[in-house]
């Protein structure tokens, strides 16, 4: 192992582990939240959006599932749900799809918070082991030991930088996805209205 990793994994301790191990979680959740925004923000207004609108305004259910069926996309998906209930029914049909494609653009985004809040605890946490360390190199039994000092103020400075720094990294993507969520969320009600008003025969 490279000299300059030991001067940081030895003095933090075992809190390394819990803390590596937040970040790979953040890091994988971030890359793979990246890649769907990237894909969806790529499709967001695809022709084949108003291409679906006015098949269902021409009562051509049949042509506007080939199209869901066609391409994948959560506005399609939502469209897709609603044709197969009957009219009576879709502006509840649209209401669940429409929900049940923000849970998934919501997915994974809890472990974010997760970590979020846990990765400045466990640096507190040792930010206080580390003041114990160094504490217990001015104990009468040990006498003045400013090897120990040293090493428990390294530990407890290493061990909340570590930390705060994974809580600065991981919000902002956080933030960044949450942001998108709200915004797919009303793009999926606009385009879930004009699916009403397409199907009534009322879209301009």
């Amino acid at each position: 192992m490279p000299a300059s990793l030991d001067t940081i994994i030895e003095p933090v301790g075992v809190l390394i582990y819990p803390l590596a191990l937040c970040s790979l979680v953040s890091v994988w959740v971030i890359l793979d939240k990246s890649v769907f925004w990237i894909q969806y923000l790529r499709r967001r207004n695809r022709p084949y959006l108003t291409q679906c609108l006015a098949a269902v305004q021409r009562n051509d259910n049949a042509g506007a599932l080939a199209i869901v069926k066609q391409h994948a996309h959560p506005v399609l998906r939502v469209f897709g749900t609603a044709l197969h209930y009957h009219t009576r029914h879709q502006s509840s049909q649209l209401h669940y799809a429409c929900a049940r494609e923000l849970r998934g653009m919501r997915s994974r985004l809890n472990a974010l918070v997760t970590i979020i809040t846990i990765s400045p605890l466990l640096g507190i946490l040792g930010t206080i082991v580390g003041i114990i360390q160094a504490f217990q190199g001015l104990s009468i039994e040990a006498g003045l030991d400013p090897t120990v000092m040293i090493q428990g103020i390294s530990s407890a400075l290493w061990t909340t930088a570590i930390g705060l720094s994974i809580t600065i990294v991981t919000f902002i993507p956080y933030y960044f996805f949450q942001s998108r969520v709200e915004k797919a969320g009303h793009d999926l009600e606009d385009w879930a209205t004009q699916f009403e008003l397409a199907r009534a025969g009322e879209l301009g």
